[in-house]
């Protein structure tokens, strides 16, 4: 089954890379599902995996007992996709494992433009990683990781300041700081961007502030 998802898809990306987890086949959608997400776990990742066009947004949301190896999954999946716009995996106990393939991801991604990964279990190793990843990124322009298990902590606010610096497209950053200097930078940063991106695309920077 598995093979066949990854010979179908026409991709040239290693099988070893983007083939699904044995674990999707537990996501099912059932009508007992708690969390009320809809989303069919494994029609999702084929979709993906043979990039297809009508789908633009991609949400796991709260789904219930989805394994880590799932979501890296999906993660390496979206590496080749020129469709997804829109990720989100908000409370879905994702940790570090998670966030360091999703910023391999977002390495070479280019159509993401927004990532929601709220109230998971990254460490600010996870959530550095992530940060850092964005500089050689030119599409995301949101990135969502407030609320998470563990403190950030004052030393990766700084370290998180010093690699915003190098993206100049992130234009909404999804957490509060605890330390005012790095809040205040990061907030001039995020301005700079803004107003960059307001000369040249001003359409899509009033879309984003609705």
């Amino acid at each position: 089954f598995f093979k066949e998802i990854t010979e179908d898809c026409n991709c040239n990306i290693a099988s070893t890379e983007h083939s699904i987890h044995k674990g999707a086949l537990h996501h099912q959608v059932t009508p007992e599902r708690p969390s009320g997400n809809p989303t069919d776990i494994v029609k999702t990742l084929e979709n993906i995996l043979s990039n297809d066009t009508s789908l633009n947004e991609v949400n796991l949301n709260n789904i219930e007992n989805i394994s880590q190896e799932v979501l890296v999954s999906f993660a390496d999946a979206l590496i080749s996709n020129t469709h997804v716009e829109v990720f989100s995996l908000a409370n879905t106990h994702a940790d570090d494992q998670v966030a360091f393939a999703l910023a391999k991801m977002l390495k070479k991604n280019c159509s993401i433009t927004n990532l929601n990964v709220e109230s998971n279990f990254i460490s600010g190793k996870g959530i550095l990683a992530l940060i850092g990843s964005v500089q050689y990124n030119t599409t995301l322009v949101e990135l969502q990781f407030h609320n998470q298990q563990h403190i950030c902590g004052g030393q990766v606010e700084m370290e998180m300041v010093k690699l915003l610096r190098d993206n100049t497209t992130l234009l909404k950053l999804g957490y509060h700081f605890d330390l005012p200097g790095p809040r205040m930078s990061a907030t001039g940063i995020l301005t700079r961007n803004q107003d960059w991106f307001g000369k040249h695309q001003p359409c899509q920077i009033r879309s984003l502030g609705n």
